[in-house]
């Protein structure tokens, strides 16, 4: 990684000045802002004391020892405020990672061995079986998917799966929804009004039960549009299978036998405030019937029969039902660090300057079907290898290329367990994305993009000359450029 060669060139530079520091104890970090470099160290500031010298002074003398050496990746470095170190970086160091990618090649690149022996149960999406998946459900497969492959590439023994909610409120006015649209009467309160409802309605059969046919018609469209996502699962969970199964009676069972259920109020409930949780919360109504948590319960505790660490990728909305679930899932006997949840923060959709309101029930939403049809199918994995059928505006075809050709990821919270006073509490934690790529990949990605539309000569004959491209990689770069309808990148002219 570039970060511990510039760790090791400055770990170098203090030697030389008589200060011992291993590479592993100095920080790099992206300058705030671009024009200070590409990455930033305060090794200066950090070890001034120890060497008894001024920061700022000592982050001259690091600069001249730099200068001193020859450290291929480093087109130049400068001292910046009250004695950082900024590195502006040479083409170099991107050329050695894409050697090094070609070298090793798909199976070997970017392989780790830190997972080998662990287990990941990994679920995701998990959409109700209403409509068809509409663009938040679009990145959460993709980033989801991401996670998973991720996981698999560093040697965890990772299984994927959708939970299916084919039972309850929804489903039934879903159902009785479609019943409607076919016969020609009114709509059930609070039903499914979306154009798609009619048009499945005008398919379903007359002796068709709709609950089960509109749930089976839902997720073949939901399988249908994440497969041409490149998403896929180990297993599709249905939580009516798990019920009939007798799941739910199991598990709280379990939890009667664990001490941890209470009857008062006429209701059932579980002592979730022992872990931490802010109440605690109900099982059975006192009607008798199960609220929604019992089978969430009993399928998480399944889950652990297909990974050792539990992950849930949860909407913005359920932050309060991860504390819950923690607590359920350690009086069953799981350890607090067995169950995490990654909650997704919201995305605000605008058409013609107004805020999009993502509703299956009133039909006003984006597909991912129909985001697919005007971007290609990698929408969400940013891909530049299709072209659009439907032409998009000059500034949103560079975004897409842009967001190809650098490394970033969504902003998440993710929030883990942690133990306190006799049981745990919950703590939320903002994860940025990684920050974006370096000029120099944002001007590579402006000048292939002024070169598939017509922009400047300069930028349309592009070669390993203008573009400084290693000749090792020309071939590689040139296949991309083809598949832009850009000039080849020749090699060697």
């Amino acid at each position: 990684m570039i970060t511990k060669v510039l760790a090791a060139a400055l770990a170098d530079a203090l030697s030389e000045l008589g200060i011992d520091v291993a590479p592993s104890e100095i920080h790099m970090e992206r300058p705030a802002q671009r024009e200070h470099g590409d990455w930033s160290s305060n090794v200066a500031l950090v070890m001034s004391k120890q060497a008894g010298r001024n920061p700022r002074e000592l982050a001259a003398e690091l600069l001249t020892v730099l200068e001193s050496t020859s450290v291929d990746q480093i087109q130049r470095a400068e001292v910046a405020g009250p004695g950082f170190v900024n590195f502006h970086l040479s083409p170099q160091w991107l050329h050695d990672v894409l050697t090094e990618v070609i070298s090793q090649g798909e199976d070997g690149y970017a392989r780790s061995t830190i997972g080998d022996g662990q287990s990941i149960n990994l679920e995701f999406v998990s959409a109700n079986p209403t409509g068809p998946l509409h663009a938040g459900g679009g990145r959460w497969g993709a980033y989801g998917d991401s996670l998973a492959r991720i996981f698999r590439r560093c040697g965890y023994q990772t299984f994927t799966e959708y939970y299916v909610n084919d039972r309850g409120l929804q489903t039934e006015l879903f159902g009785d929804s479609l019943l409607a649209h076919r016969d020609g009467t009114d709509l059930p309160e609070d039903g499914y009004a979306g154009e798609y409802v009619a048009e499945w309605a005008s398919e379903m059969p007359d002796d068709a039960n709709p609950v089960a046919w509109g749930c089976e018609r839902a997720l073949a469209e939901v399988q249908q549009s994440l497969a041409s996502m490149n998403v896929t699962f180990d297993h599709w969970a249905s939580e009516k299978a798990l019920v009939d199964s007798g799941a739910m009676e199991s598990t709280i069972d379990a939890l009667r036998a664990g001490g941890w259920v209470d009857e008062h109020e006429g209701a059932t409930w579980l002592r979730t405030s022992d872990f931490g949780d802010e109440k605690d919360r109900v099982l059975l109504k006192s009607d008798g019937e199960p609220t929604y948590f019992v089978p969430d319960i009993a399928y998480h505790n399944q889950k652990f029969e297909r990974g050792n660490l539990v992950i849930d990728v949860l909407g913005a909305d359920h932050h309060g039902y991860v504390p819950r679930m923690s607590a359920a899932l350690q009086m069953l006997g799981h350890q607090a660090s067995s169950y995490e949840a990654i909650i997704g923060q919201n995305v605000t959709l605008v058409r013609s300057g107004k805020e999009i309101k993502l509703s299956k029930r009133t039909g006003t939403m984006v597909e991912v079907r129909d985001l697919i049809e005007a971007v290609g199918p990698d929408v969400d994995r940013y891909s530049p290898n299709h072209r659009p059928r439907h032409a998009l505006e000059p500034s949103q075809r560079e975004s897409c290329l842009l967001r190809a050709v650098r490394l970033r990821t969504h902003r998440f919270s993710r929030t883990r367990s942690k133990q306190s006073r006799r049981h745990s509490q919950h703590i939320q934690r903002n994860r940025p994305g990684p920050a974006d790529a370096p000029p120099r990949t944002r001007t590579l990605a402006r000048s292939v993009f002024a070169a598939g539309n017509g922009g400047d000569s300069s930028a349309r004959s592009l070669s390993p000359q203008n573009l400084h491209l290693d000749p090792r990689i020309c071939g590689s770069v040139s296949r991309l450029l083809s598949r832009l309808s850009c000039p080849a990148v020749r090699r060697g002219t």
